[in-house]
C-alpha cells in the first residue's frame, strides 16, 4: 500500500492553495530470475492550482491567463501532476471535469511495469508507463522527466561494451483534444485529435572511458500499424523515405566528455526541420526548427561542502520547434485532422518550455547527511511569442500549438528578445527530501517540501501586445509519502 498527502500554497499575485491526497494499493514481485513486475492503481482527492503560464496564450493584444480565477501555487512554468487528466465531482456525479478545478475533485491514476533481463542483462525488455528521462539530464531535449506518463514498450541492447542501443514505442493521447473544433476559438483552426504513437531510438558509442557520442531519432506517427517503425537499429528517418512524409520526424545527437577530477560536460542538439542548403544565418531562419543544450555536472564544490554536486546548463529552443502542422491525409476512425506536435497529454515530450525560449539553470544538490537530499534550483527563463490574431506569415510564435504557416520566405529571420512580446522570469527554489526510518511500524516514510520565489516581467517591444505588468509569487509545499 502506498499513500501520499501534499499541501502547497502561493503568496503573491493571484495566489492560491493546492492539495493532493493519494492512496495507491500496489503489488510487485518476481517471475523467476529474469522477470520483475509492479502495478499500482490509485484514487486521489485533490485541488490542483497551476502556474502562471499553464494554458496561457496571447491574442487580441493581450496575454490571456485562463486560470487566473483559480489562482497559482506553482512557480512559473513548473506545474505538473500525477493523476489522469479527467477529474470527477462525486457529489454531482459529474465525470470528465478538467484537471484544474476551483474546488476539490477526485481522480484516478495507475503505474505499471514489467521488466525482463535476458543474457545477463545484454537484452532488456520493459513494458511500462513510468516517467522517463532519456538524455544527459532529467530536463533534456528528447524525452524528459517532465513529460506525462505514457504506456510504452522499451528495448535496450548492449551488443558490445562500447555500444548501447535503446528504443521505445509508446502511445500518446490528449483527453481534451477529443473535443470537436478543439481550441478553434483561440487559434482559428481545430488543433486536431492527438492520438499518436511515438518511437524514439538512441545509439550510444563510447570508444573511450571519457567520451560518448550518441545519435537520436524520433517519430510522432498517427496510430496505424507501420511495421517499419519497429525495426531495431534502423532509425525512423530511413523508414519515412519509404513510407512517405506523413509523420513528425526529428533527429539529434549528444556529445559528452568526462573531465578527470571535474565532472561531466555535454552538448545536445535536436531538430525536426533544418535546411542546410540555404545561405545566410541558418540558426536565425524561422524555417529551421531546433533546440540545443550545453551542460556541466561537477562535484568540485564537495571540496568545500562535502556531498555537494553542481549542475550548470543552458538550453535554447528556436521558434516552432516541437510544433507540426496537423495531418489530415489519413484513413482512420475520425474525420478530423491529427495533432502531430511533440507533446503528450498537454505537456512537451522533450524540454518542458514552449518554443522560442531559453533557460539558464544552476542547481546545487547536497547528500552529505544520510537519508536527506537538499536541492537549491535557480533558473532564468526568457520566452517570446506574438499575437495569435495577427495573420502575418512572417512572425515568430512561442506556442507549441501554433505551427509555422506555409509560404514564409527563406529570408524570414528571428531576432530573439526583440521580435515579439517577451516574458522574463527569475526564480529560486529550495527543496528537501528526508527519509525517516523506523517510524511507527513503517520501514520508512518520506517527508518532502519546497519553498521558492519567482518574479516575472514582460517587454512587449513592437508586438502591439499590452504588457501584463510584473508578477511575483512565493510558493511553499509540504508532503508525506508512505510505502507500506
Amino acid at each position: 500500500m502506498g499513500a501520499e498527502a501534499k499541501f502547497g500554497s502561493g503568496i503573491g499575485d493571484n495566489s492560491s492553495y493546492t492539495t493532493s491526497m493519494i492512496a495507491k494499493p500496489y503489488i510487485s514481485g518476481d517471475l523467476g530470475d529474469a522477470v520483475t513486475f509492479s502495478a499500482a492503481f490509485g484514487v486521489a482527492m485533490e485541488r490542483l492550482a497551476p502556474d502562471l503560464f499553464y494554458g496561457s496564450y496571447t491574442k487580441d493584444g493581450q496575454v490571456i491567463f485562463p486560470n487566473q480565477s483559480i489562482g497559482y501555487s506553482c512557480l512559473p512554468y513548473q506545474f505538473n501532476y500525477e493523476t489522469l487528466y479527467p477529474h470527477i465531482y462525486m457529489e454531482e456525479r459529474s465525470f470528465g471535469e478538467p484537471n484544474v478545478t476551483p474546488r476539490i475533485s477526485e481522480a484516478m491514476l495507475y503505474y505499471t511495469e514489467m521488466n525482463a533481463y535476458l543474457l545477463d542483462g545484454l537484452i532488456q525488455v520493459s513494458v511500462n508507463n513510468q516517467r522517463r528521462a532519456w538524455g544527459h539530464d532529467d530536463h533534456n531535449l528528447f524525452l524528459s522527466s517532465t513529460a506525462r506518463r505514457f504506456p510504452g514498450v522499451e528495448l535496450k541492447l548492449k551488443p558490445a561494451s562500447w555500444l548501447n542501443y535503446s528504443m521505445i514505442t509508446g502511445s500518446l493521447f490528449s483527453y481534451t483534444s477529443q473535443q470537436t473544433d478543439y481550441m478553434k476559438d483561440v487559434y482559428g483552426y481545430d488543433l486536431g485529435q492527438l492520438e499518436n504513437l511515438f518511437t524514439l531510438q538512441i545509439l550510444e558509442y563510447s570508444p573511450l572511458k571519457w567520451f560518448k557520442l550518441s545519435a537520436t531519432a524520433s517519430t510522432i506517427w498517427w496510430k496505424r500499424f507501420e511495421l517499419s517503425y519497429f525495426m531495431p537499429m534502423a532509425f525512423t528517418s530511413f523508414s519515412q523515405i519509404e513510407a512517405g512524409g506523413y509523420d513528425n520526424q526529428s533527429i539529434g545527437f549528444d556529445v559528452a566528455f568526462k573531465i578527470p577530477e571535474v565532472g561531466k560536460t555535454w552538448f545536445s542538439f535536436y531538430s525536426d526541420q533544418f535546411d542546410l542548403t540555404q545561405s545566410g544565418p541558418l540558426f536565425r531562419m524561422a524555417d529551421n526548427h531546433y533546440a540545443w543544450q550545453a551542460g556541466l555536472k561537477t562535484g568540485l564544490l564537495s571540496n568545500i561542502l562535502p556531498g555537494s554536486f553542481t549542475t550548470l546548463k543552458y538550453t535554447k529552443l528556436s521558434p516552432f520547434v516541437y510544433t507540426q502542422a496537423t495531418e489530415s491525409r489519413v484513413n482512420a476512425y475520425t474525420n478530423r485532422a491529427f495533432n502531430m506536435s511533440y507533446t503528450h497529454d498537454g505537456f512537451n515530450l522533450g524540454f518542458y518550455l514552449p518554443p522560442n525560449s531559453s533557460e539558464l539553470n544552476l542547481t546545487f544538490v547536497n547528500v552529505a547527511i544520510p537519508d536527506l537530499i537538499l536541492t537549491l534550483d535557480n533558473k532564468f527563463i526568457i520566452h517570446g511569442t506574438n499575437d495569435l490574431s495577427n495573420v502575418s506569415p512572417n512572425l515568430i510564435y512561442g506556442d507549441v500549438n501554433r505551427y509555422q504557416a506555409g509560404g514564409s520566405e527563406p529570408t524570414f529571420l528571428s531576432d530573439f528578445k526583440h521580435d515579439g512580446i517577451y516574458d522574463y522570469t527569475v526564480m529560486s527554489e529550495f527543496k528537501f527530501d528526508l527519509k525517516i526510518r523506523n517510524g511507527g511500524g513503517l520501514n520508512y516514510f518520506r517527508l518532502v517540501g519546497s519553498a521558492g520565489f519567482a518574479g516575472t516581467w514582460w517587454n512587449p517591444n513592437s508586438s502591439g501586445v499590452v504588457s501584463p505588468g510584473s508578477k511575483a509569487l512565493f510558493s511553499g509545499n509540504l508532503g508525506v509519502i508512505i510505502d507500506i
